[in-house]
């Protein structure tokens, strides 16, 4: 339907029945825009596929690793704010 429309055009209504009741149903199509992309190549999402896979393995096994670094050396995130005073200040401009 939308392949034979011209780009800001209405389709004449198509008549159908609905699925839940007996009704009829109108539907309109209107094409807003027209846009043809060609595929990328092979190669290109090959490389994409291959970047993005390695990138969810380093994100899965870093955080892995970080956590059995965190229980290893009994690293939790409150100790760390417990230890620094309330006032402390790493430098203060003059």
């Amino acid at each position: 339907i939308l392949t034979s429309l011209s780009p800001e055009t209405f389709h004449t209504p198509i008549v159908q029945q609905a699925r839940s009741s007996a009704a009829e149903v109108y539907k309109l199509y209107y094409l807003k825009d027209h846009v043809i992309e060609t595929p990328s190549s092979f190669d290109e999402m090959t490389e994409k596929l291959e970047n993005d896979l390695i990138r969810d393995k380093i994100s899965v096994h870093s955080s892995e690793y970080m956590e059995k670094l965190r229980k290893r050396y009994g690293y939790e995130l409150d100790t760390l704010q417990r230890s620094i005073p309330e006032n402390f200040e790493p430098f203060i401009l003059k």
